[in-house]
């Protein structure tokens, strides 16, 4: 793990990684804009991937594997931070059969070049430290 020097660390617990998870999977279901139902989470290689399973497991939406994703599919990751792994991700969207793409964070920072679906807390200047990073 490489940390930045140049911001302070804010350690994340196991807790604290549920309960936004949890208000996560409540901003999903509850979202009046959204006309689909979502077939299929895909994780981000490695970090999103944790965040997919425990999204998972609280909506009940399966894991799309193999990079195998359904027509109505969301992208989640730990964090966005310059939005660059989420852009390429929604770029794909045109060489593959998705109808439906959208994405999720636990955390984005303001002024990212790409704003997700759906994100829950502001990082602001601060490193964030995954309770699996430790």
């Amino acid at each position: 793990m490489v940390l930045n020097p140049g911001r302070k660390i804010k350690k994340v617990s196991w807790k604290k990684i549920q309960e936004l998870v949890d208000t996560l999977s409540l901003a999903i279901a509850n979202d009046e804009k959204r006309i689909k139902e979502y077939n299929s989470i895909y994780g981000v290689p490695r970090n999103g991937q944790i965040v997919a399973v425990l999204l998972s497991y609280k909506t009940g939406i399966p894991i799309a594997t193999e990079y195998i994703l359904n027509e109505n599919t969301i992208i989640v990751d730990d964090i966005l931070d310059s939005g660059n792994t989420l852009q390429n991700f929604v770029s794909l969207k045109n060489h593959i059969n998705i109808k439906n793409l959208d994405t999720a964070t636990l955390f984005y920072r303001k002024g990212s070049k790409f704003i997700p679906t759906y994100s829950i807390e502001d990082a602001k200047d601060k490193w964030i430290l995954m309770p699996w990073e430790e």
